[in-house]
């Protein structure tokens, strides 16, 4: 990494097994961190392995095998940031112990963060669109609601936890106490992606449910493609 990019001094070992954790890793490689991401499983980063390892180092290593381990503790007591996923990769050691007396980011990318009555549960893609209601936003007008094909949630989260590592970094670099730990849910950005419908219906600027900015836009293009349709919260 040359030294002129914002990160070239630090140090990410990415274990998260979820996509968005993956897009954390890529945008912190692209501001030029050294990006160390340890492969021996399968987790739901592996179908898109081909866009989300860019930029990045890999090693493989072998769980049970007592010198990977060794090799692994020494990786990560070298690291500046750390980005799992606790919800998919319950194999990993509790992350809560590398931040005591540390100068140390962990990020970690859940489905529904660290607390609540959905922590913990390793819910998907499609069942994180279908419960923040994306999935009804979606598809054809007249046709049950129709997930995403791609993995625009955890995308979207990767992006979000990218910056928060950002901010985290600044802190310790200005004399913060001990280490920094990132909750980021996939569920709270969905949740904050539908916001944007609700100025126009709660305003009440949308007017009569069948004007034309209220229907819902179009069936769909030649192409099949979804097009998103703006009266969806109106019959939740």
């Amino acid at each position: 990494m040359t030294t002129n990019t914002p990160l070239h001094d630090i140090i990410v070992t990415e274990l998260g097994g979820r996509v968005g954790a993956g897009v954390c890793g890529s945008i912190l490689a692209q501001l030029g961190a050294t990006v160390i991401v340890p492969e021996g499983g399968t987790g739901g980063k592996a179908e898109h392995r081909a866009q989300l390892m860019a930029g990045k180092l890999s090693i493989r290593l072998d769980a049970q095998a007592v010198s990977d381990v060794e090799l692994l503790d020494r990786l990560v007591a070298r690291s500046d940031v750390l980005i799992v996923s606790s919800d998919v990769d319950p194999q990993l050691p509790s992350y809560s112990g590398w931040l005591v007396d540390t100068k140390r980011v962990v990020c970690n990318v859940t489905a529904f963060g660290d607390s609540g009555p959905l922590s913990g549960k390793p819910y998907s893609e499609a069942q994180v669109q279908a419960l923040s209601g994306i999935l009804d936003t979606t598809g054809l007008a007249s046709a049950a609601p129709t997930p995403i094909q791609l993995p625009l949630v955890e995308f979207m989260t990767g992006i979000y936890a990218a910056a928060a590592c950002q901010a985290a970094l600044r802190v310790l670099r200005r004399g913060g106490d001990g280490g920094q730990l990132i909750d980021m849910a996939l569920y709270d950005c969905a949740f904050s992606a539908m916001a944007t419908f609700l100025p126009k219906l709660l305003s009440g600027a949308g007017g009569d449910v069948n004007d034309q900015w209220d229907r819902k836009l179009v069936e769909c293009s030649s192409s099949g493609r979804p097009h998103y349709r703006d009266d969806a919260l109106r019959k939740q």
